[in-house]
C-alpha cells in the first residue's frame, strides 16, 4: 500500500515456504495469496489515481546531483512523517510558475543559489511565502539554528548550517506554517501517513492513508482547507463508504471511522461520489 499510494509498486516475490504451502493448497496459504491478489486488484481498479498530480502547499526543492543527497532524501522522509503534504520541485524546474500558490519552499539544496534562483525565491517570499535556506543566503545566525529575515509580505528562515538536521527542519516547518496553510492535516492518528493528490480538473482531492501500526487507527480526523460537497472512503476488501463532511471556518472536516492498513478518501466539489472511480 505504501508504494501504491505514490503510484509505484513493490516487486512481488513469494518466499519458499509460502510457495511450498501454496503447492500443497493449504488453506492459510491460499488465504494469504487471495489477500495479495485482492490488494493488487484494488489498486489496478483505481489506476486513474496514478495520474493525479501531487498536492501540497509546501515545496521541497531538490537537486539530484547536489553534494548531500542523503540529507536531501531525509527532508522528504521526515517532512512526510510530520504528515505534511508536499510537492517536489527539481532545481532545474524552479520558477515563479512552479512556486505559484504555495505557502513555503525548502531550498537547502540551493547552496549557493544562483542569482536567478535568489531572485525567484525572493519574489516568492515577498508575495507572502516562506523560504527556508542555508547560510549562503546571508545573515545566518551564529548561535541559534536559524533566524527569520523579513522579505516583503513574507519571510526567509536562514539556517546557520548548510545542511541542517532534517528532523529539526521538519519540526520547524510545522511550527512556522499554520494548520490551515498546509491544505490537508491529519489528527488523532500519529501512525498514519497521508499521500495527497488532485485530479487534473481540480474537482477531486485524493487522500490516501497508510497505517504503519499493528493496530487499526480509529476516528481519524481530516481537516481540508476549502469546501467539498462529499467524501467517500475506498479500501481493499470493503465496499465504498460515504463519509460525512462538515464545513467549519473555511475548511472541510471529515472523520474516517477506522483504518486497518490502507484507505483512500476521495473528496469532490459538488460531484456525485458515485461517479468517482
Amino acid at each position: 500500500a505504501d508504494a501504491a499510494a505514490a503510484g509505484a509498486r513493490w516487486i512481488l516475490a513469494l518466499d519458499d515456504d509460502l510457495r511450498a504451502r501454496l503447492l500443497r493448497r493449504e488453506s492459510e496459504a491460499l488465504a494469504v495469496w487471495r489477500g495479495i491478489a485482492d490488494s493488487l486488484a484494488f489498486f489496478e481498479s483505481h489506476a486513474e489515481w496514478r495520474r493525479f498530480a501531487p498536492f501540497g502547499n509546501v515545496a521541497i526543492i531538490l537537486d539530484a546531483s547536489g553534494p548531500n543527497p542523503a540529507n536531501s532524501e531525509e527532508y522528504l522522509n521526515l517532512v512526510a512523517r510530520r504528515q505534511i503534504p508536499y510537492r517536489v520541485i527539481y532545481r532545474s524546474q524552479l520558477s515563479a510558475a512552479s512556486l505559484a500558490g504555495l505557502r513555503a519552499a525548502l531550498a537547502f539544496d540551493l547552496a549557493p543559489a544562483t542569482e536567478a534562483e535568489r531572485k525567484t525565491l525572493r519574489a516568492f517570499a515577498a508575495s507572502g511565502g516562506l523560504v527556508m535556506s542555508g547560510p549562503s543566503w546571508g545573515g545566518a545566525p551564529k548561535e541559534q539554528s536559524y533566524t527569520m529575515v523579513a522579505e516583503g509580505e513574507g519571510e526567509i528562515a536562514v539556517y546557520k548550517d548548510d545542511s541542517p538536521d532534517p528532523q529539526s527542519v521538519a519540526r520547524d516547518l510545522n511550527d512556522l506554517v499554520t494548520t490551515p496553510e498546509l491544505g490537508v492535516s491529519v489528527f488523532k492518528a500519529p501512525s498514519v501517513l497521508p499521500y495527497v493528490s488532485v485530479a487534473g480538473d481540480g474537482a477531486r482531492l485524493l487522500i490516501q492513508l497508510v497505517n504503519y501500526a499493528t493496530e487499526p487507527a480509529k476516528s481519524i480526523a481530516l481537516w481540508v482547507t476549502g469546501s467539498f460537497a462529499s467524501a467517500r472512503l475506498y479500501a481493499p476488501g470493503s465496499a465504498p463508504l460515504d463519509l460525512s463532511v462538515r464545513p467549519s471556518g473555511g475548511r472541510t472536516e471529515i472523520t474516517v471511522p477506522a483504518l486497518a492498513v490502507y484507505g483512500a478518501a476521495v473528496l469532490t466539489n459538488g460531484q456525485d461520489p458515485g461517479a468517482v472511480n
